[in-house]
């Protein structure tokens, strides 16, 4: 290996090991809250919580692999083309694993705001077996190709990557656009609550974040910019940015629940599980929280009060509570008909029809008090 060629594999070493660095802190940054709040679900066996678990702990460790490799590549260490292979081989899964994870906990999130619609939920898994048939596609075309130094350090990236690039950055900007648009026709009283925020805030970053880079690696990939440093070391970036992302994305969603359940203001969104938008109006009662006629669960319950449904339960509504109200009045006997009085304000109603100021009886009624 040139001089040259040494340098920039220094350079990439450097790099990786930055970013294994980031996610050394990130995790523990973040390793009380995951004891408590992950790990109680490890014990009920909480599908996102295993996907946490598993990717937190096994992703930490393959970085940690990463690291050791691109040292390997920078010390000059001869390596067979067939490892040289199986290394590449191993990236393309690594990335791909992290990747269909962040995009299956976005999904999940956008099929329930979307109340379980069956075309929205087609629409995502097109997307996500397209970005991963473009990832198979694009490793068995690359890689038997890929030019290459013999310590495996990439010379000059395989065209047939930007096919995975703008599959990933298609269906990430569905992801997007389908997150936000949605976030901005809920009620306002939703998306400023605590969970609404933080939805739209690690959703956002965390798609942002990916969009840039597989920007940067189609422009890499492309041609548009040559640089030697920038395919060796963008796979490094990539891994950490997903691992990061994902932690973030379950970490603060149980955060943001569970400490809304503490303070009894919103417990409405949950995942894996359905529960209630409740909250407190005194310390001594509770009742169910109807803000706009919304209430919303991440993994499909998102219930939604139809306007037309309102409207024509109100009469009904308006009505019932006159006739209770009447319910307490003695009957009295008309010379022509029978009735019960009507209070003034159901008169003046619009949904009660009235005869001179009666509601008639049912011919049973006139029955019983003929007896």
């Amino acid at each position: 290996m040139s001089d040259a060629l040494a340098e920039l594999a220094r350079k990439v070493a450097i790099s990786a090991c930055v970013s294994l660095g980031l996610m050394t802190v990130e995790f523990v940054w973040l390793l009380r809250d995951e004891f408590i709040f992950i790990w109680p679900g490890v014990r009920f066996r909480n599908l996102y919580a295993l996907v946490y678990v598993l990717t937190r702990y096994l992703g930490l460790a393959g970085q940690g692999f990463n690291v050791y490799f691109s040292l390997r590549i920078a010390s000059g260490a001869i390596t067979s083309p067939a490892l040289c292979k199986m290394w590449f081989r191993y990236q393309a899964m690594t990335i791909q694993v992290l990747l269909a994870a962040m995009e299956c906990a976005l999904m999940h999130r956008i099929y329930a705001l979307f109340l379980k619609n069956h075309w929205v939920l087609a629409l995502l898994v097109l997307l996500g077996t397209s970005q991963l048939a473009s990832m198979f596609v694009s490793a068995r075309l690359a890689i038997p190709q890929l030019a290459h130094s013999d310590t495996c350090y990439v010379l000059k990236p395989h065209a047939s990557t930007i096919y995975f690039g703008a599959t990933s950055m298609t269906t990430n900007l569905a992801i997007l656009f389908l997150i936000s648009w949605k976030y901005l026709r809920l009620p306002i009283t939703w998306t400023q609550s605590p969970f609404g925020h933080t939805l739209l805030r690690d959703s956002t970053l965390s798609l942002v974040a990916i969009l840039i880079l597989l920007f940067v690696m189609i422009l890499s990939n492309s041609g548009v910019m040559q640089t030697p440093v920038n395919g060796n070391v963008l796979y490094y970036w990539f891994y950490c940015t997903l691992w990061i992302s994902l932690g973030r994305l379950i970490v603060n969603h149980s955060k943001v629940v569970q400490a809304s359940r503490g303070e009894g203001v919103l417990t409405q969104v949950e995942v894996g599980q359905t529960s209630i938008w409740t909250s407190t109006e005194s310390s001594t009662t509770t009742h169910t929280r109807m803000g706009d006629s919304h209430t919303i669960d991440l993994t499909g319950a998102f219930h939604a009060t139809d306007a037309t449904d309102k409207r024509s339960s109100r009469p009904r509504d308006e009505l019932a509570s006159c006739v209770d109200g009447l319910e307490r009045e003695s009957p009295r006997v008309g010379t022509k008909e029978k009735g019960v009085s009507m209070s003034r304000t159901c008169e003046e109603s619009s949904h009660v029809e009235t005869k001179d100021n009666w509601i008639p009886m049912s011919p049973t009624d006139e029955v019983e008090d003929g007896h």
